[in-house]
């Protein structure tokens, strides 16, 4: 009796091990849902039901970035697997131009036999070409796009100018609202076949203007001020956040405000998702079905004297990223992963021939043991400095087209406060650490060092660090705190991300 009990744990461990029986048997060819925000930081899921309830029962990757954080590169290495300087990428505004967007995922996935369709924002540019179709795509409703300040109007929120098909049309309405309402409808359409749906929300970027039935639901709720929100001790930073520290503006004000409708921006987006949820569960689709939910890059609401995005630190270069379907079992994985490596994965699953620089995730969902980058490389080129970056699970090296160094040893310091500074003479930011590669040509063989890893960063929303900012990371879970009347910067009765 005692053996026959034995072996049943030994069988039972050995199917709950990875790589074995619990890995998850992913759908041949499934539709390919994304849900695909603007300016999203990777902790902000607390704001979203729906999206954390998908966080909760799919893959939640925790620690995703971007190998350039600002929108227009950022989404040609979504579309195109590649960093956005290896796709001939040197601006933000006129990407679109910039890109050769016949090596495009959704070119790959059409070819193979897939329905494709783009609801929302393409690339920041567009308005040169709109309101022209790119090859790939069998329908079409994008932004075309314009420039607009923090809290200001504009018409990408409300009653949209879109490109319908390649004909101008403006649509009457909230954007989130109409692009699940035209993703409910090209899904009903396409049960029949498999799909390719991009929903590319304006949202939260600026303008910072909610729709009417969200707007005042977070008033007051904020996550607590991090101690680099008006950064002191700038030695190690480079001289050009020194001289905007001097400038004497107030972010506390910022903070407080800008974070309470960013949260309600999200809202919207989240509503969306509940109606795609329940359009691929209407049509009995959803086993058939992988959804992904991610952004382009993060932001800055004040951390180091920064109000935007474009920055090497952890607050532009992560993102949130989950992989919901029910085929898959609920786990979160901790290898570092990028935005390139989204559409190897699309075209894994579809089993379309695709050539990119990043890597297929598919056997990270699988829960495979494989192995995986240590570390990855970021560049900005369209901030307030260039810059190039070299972000592991233990440091980050940044160097600055002024010639700045910065190190910082992130599980000792997650809020990149006390690394080591230095200037160089000449401004050279093109030579990188040992052992870290450069971007290499569409094609060329890439060297994928094994093993994962990952620092302790920012606290999450509603959040603090135990132990202060400054000290080492305390081991245990850092304890929830009340701020403004709610629990983090959720309001009452709002669920949480876990």
């Amino acid at each position: 009796m005692q053996r026959l009990v034995l072996t049943s744990i030994v069988v039972l461990l050995a199917m709950s091990a990875p790589g074995t029986s619990t890995a998850a048997v992913l759908p041949k060819r499934p539709n390919i849902v994304v849900l695909y925000t603007d300016d999203q930081r990777w902790d902000t899921l607390d704001a979203m039901p729906t999206v954390s309830r998908l966080a909760r029962e799919g893959v939640h990757f925790r620690n995703s970035f971007v190998t350039t954080p600002v929108c227009g590169p950022s989404r040609v290495g979504f579309f195109s697997g590649n960093p956005a300087r290896a796709e001939g990428i040197t601006v933000n505004e006129g990407a679109a131009s910039q890109y050769d967007d016949r090596h495009s995922i959704a070119v790959a996935l059409q070819e193979a036999g897939y329905a494709t369709a783009l609801f929302g924002k393409y690339l920041n540019g567009y308005r040169d070409q709109f309101p022209a179709v790119p090859p790939g795509w069998s329908e079409w409703r994008v932004f075309r796009d314009g420039y607009f300040d923090l809290f200001g109007r504009g018409s990408l929120h409300q009653d949209p100018m879109l490109s319908w098909n390649g004909t101008a049309r403006r649509a009457s309405g909230r954007s989130e609202d109409l692009f699940a309402e035209y993703a409910e409808e090209f899904i009903a359409r396409n049960a029949d076949r498999p799909f390719f749906l991009v929903l590319s929300f304006w949202a939260p970027h600026v303008p910072l203007i909610p729709a009417e039935r969200h707007a005042g639901k977070f008033e007051g709720f904020y996550p607590p001020k991090p101690p680099s929100l008006e950064e002191r001790d700038l030695r190690d930073k480079s001289p050009l956040f020194r001289q905007q520290a001097e400038s004497g503006i107030d972010l506390d004000p910022i903070w407080e405000r800008a974070w309470s409708v960013y949260q309600e921006l999200l809202l919207g987006v989240d509503d969306a998702a509940a109606r795609i949820v329940a359009a691929l569960q209407r049509h009995a689709l959803s086993e058939n079905t992988i959804v992904v939910f991610t952004s382009d890059n993060g932001f800055q609401f004040g951390e180091h004297w920064v109000v935007g995005k474009g920055m090497p630190y952890e607050e532009s270069i992560r993102v949130p990223l989950v992989v919901w379907s029910p085929a898959l079992r609920r786990h979160t994985p901790r290898e570092l992963v990028l935005n390139i490596d989204l559409a190897p994965t699309f075209a894994e699953l579809a089993g379309a021939s695709f050539e990119a620089q990043g890597r297929s995730l598919v056997p990270l969902l699988k829960r495979r043991r494989v192995p995986w980058r240590r570390a990855f490389e970021v560049e900005g080129f369209a901030g307030v400095e260039d810059f190039r970056a070299v972000r592991s699970g233990l440091f980050k090296w940044i160097a600055w087209q002024s010639g700045h160094r910065e190190v910082y040893l992130l599980p000792f310091d997650p809020y990149e406060m006390r690394g080591s500074g230095r200037s160089v003479a000449g401004g050279e930011t093109s030579r990188l650490p040992p052992r870290i590669t450069r971007s290499r040509p569409r094609g060329a063989p890439s060297r994928r060092p094994r093993g994962p890893g990952s620092p302790r960063g920012a606290p999450r929303c509603g959040e603090a660090r135990t132990g202060g900012g400054n000290g080492p990371v305390s081991s245990g879970t850092p304890p929830r705190e009340r701020v403004g009347g709610g629990r983090g910067c959720a309001p009452p009765g709002r669920p949480g991300t876990p």
